[in-house]
């Protein structure tokens, strides 16, 4: 073993090979906690439309029934306390105010994405909390402007979810094993 070309770029790596030299007999043994699953209150279409205008409410149809059309995924939509999402995968969901609709989507080319909305002039967000997602904010306005836009980010979105590709690798580092 050659330690001049050897490169450490992971704690996980460095433990091996201190585990190959000897240095290392037992591993000890790590304490995880339970992941609690999130239960989100579900709610109605009528709590959401006390809420925002219905305009919203409807845009948001219009969406889903473009996914519905131009996809062999089916999805149904789900009235959260906090957010409206869909079924069967929470790919998509939705956060209406006032005359605005915040998209965010779980799924997808990201990279590309940003550059086509930053191009159509629509604000959006790359963040991470559990996993990366992307979120941009519309109007009525720019949905009927970038429709084809909108249905593209979202068919990117479903094939991933089609073809089962894991998209939470967050490290560059671990990209390599």
């Amino acid at each position: 073993l050659c330690m001049d070309k050897l490169v450490l770029i992971h704690n996980r790596c460095h433990l091996i090979l201190h585990k190959m030299e000897g240095r290392i007999s037992e591993q000890k043994e790590k304490i995880s906690f339970p992941k609690k699953k999130r239960n989100y209150e579900i709610v109605s279409r009528k709590h959401w439309l006390s809420i925002t205008n219905r305009r919203m409410l409807d845009l948001i149809d219009e969406i889903l029934e473009q996914i519905n059309n131009n996809s062999e995924i089916k999805v149904s939509i789900v009235y959260n306390k906090y957010f409206i999402g869909v079924k069967p995968e929470n790919f998509i969901y939705f956060k209406p105010f006032d005359e605005k609709l915040k998209i965010t989507v779980s799924y997808g080319d990201f990279g590309k994405w940003s550059e086509e909305l930053k191009k159509k002039e629509i604000d959006f967000d790359i963040h991470k909390r559990t996993s990366v997602k992307l979120s941009f904010t519309i109007d009525t306005k720019l949905y009927l402007k970038n429709k084809d836009l909108i249905l593209n980010i979202t068919r990117d979105a479903l094939n991933k979810i089609k073809r089962n590709e894991n998209l939470n690798i967050s490290s560059p580092q671990m990209k390599l094993f």
